[in-house]
């Protein structure tokens, strides 16, 4: 190990012996890795610490900057892996970064039942023109609960089924075959969620940037899905009890199964067309209405019943028990049922 090397490893175990205090009651174990990487004109280097898992109900990431990815630990695995790789760019050559890699502080902390990984790298004391972050790549139980929050970076979440909520200032969110209470918020950046299992709610909001929900089926008896993106289209497909989304520039377009009965939906678009695909068999009372555009709605007979007025158009489904409500200000408005 390089000197440079050495003083790191010592000054991270060294700050690791404060933050990590309590985790000594969890159980800590492992060995701590190390490796520097010349890419361009960055430097990385990584650490690596496994704990045990029994008492942790939450996993919280605090990251400045930097990607955080989240995967599930082997089944069977009652474990959390954290491995933090620091970026030092701004330096010519590798014993130029060893250094830096000091000034950049990861710690991990027990608060009750969740574990708290953050970093922050000391911008004061780094040389002008140098920057650095840390990045995550992380392995959890399935059960774990996530609370991931990101300034800038890209969070990606795969086979967790205890509940996210995720944030991120500038940087897309992406989940794949996640579970339970499912929060997502964007500043800027686009959010995607595949093949998931939302229990209760599914909440996704993007300040500018497109939402993309597809294959979302219920792990509850009612699932209220609420989306809002202030510049981006949106795209739902999935089951929903109940409904809202809210787009102010971008398209918006939902496709509901009849797995859940609908108790009612509201899509209001500024700027858009607006596109509902209900089942057969909803009972619904449909209000759609455009100021500029065309509405297409089922007739009594289910075939595609057209027209340009720009008054409330009502349209009655079955029974007529849940409110559906369509609206946009500058766009078309469609109904399908399949």
């Amino acid at each position: 190990m390089r000197h440079g090397q050495r003083n790191w490893a010592q000054g991270w175990k060294a700050a690791a012996a404060l933050a990590l205090g309590t985790l000594t009651t969890l159980g800590c174990h492992g060995t701590v890795h190390f490796d520097s990487s010349d890419h361009s004109d960055e430097f990385k280097q990584s650490v690596e610490k496994t704990f045990v898992a029994t008492r942790v109900m939450t996993l919280r990431v605090v990251a400045d900057s930097g990607d955080v990815t989240v995967e599930p630990a082997a089944d069977g695995v009652d474990e959390i892996r954290v491995r933090a790789i620091k970026h030092v760019s701004g330096v010519r050559a590798a014993k130029d970064a060893e250094p830096l890699f000091g000034l950049v502080k990861t710690t991990a902390t027990l608060e009750g039942d969740t574990l708290l990984v953050e970093s922050k790298p000391l911008e004061h004391a780094l040389p002008n023109g140098v920057s650095a972050y840390v990045s995550y790549a992380i392995s959890a139980p399935r059960r774990m609960h996530l609370n991931l929050h990101a300034a800038s970076g890209d969070i990606t979440v795969s086979g967790i089924t205890g509940g996210s909520d995720i944030e991120t200032a500038s940087g897309d969110i992406a989940l794949h075959g996640a579970g339970g209470a499912l929060d997502l918020r964007t500043a800027s950046g686009d959010l995607n969620t595949e093949q998931t299992r939302p229990k209760d709610s599914l909440k996704m909001h993007s300040g500018s940037g497109d939402i993309e929900a597809t294959g979302a089926i219920a792990a509850s008896p009612a699932l209220r899905v609420e989306i809002e993106s202030a510049s981006g289209s949106v795209n739902y497909v999935g089951d929903a009890s109940a409904l809202n989304v809210e787009t102010a520039s971008g398209d918006a377009e939902m496709e509901l199964t009849g797995a859940l009965p609908l108790e009612s939906a509201h899509v209001q678009s500024a700027s858009g067309d607006v596109t509902l695909t209900l089942p057969r068999t909803v009972s619904a009372k449909l209000s759609l209405q455009t100021a500029s555009g065309s509405v297409s709605a089922p007739g009594p007979d289910g075939s595609s019943n057209d027209s340009d007025e720009s008054n409330p158009r009502v349209v009655t489904l079955g029974a007529g028990v849940a409110p559906v409500s369509l609206q946009t200000a500058s766009g078309d408005i469609e109904v399908k049922t399949k």
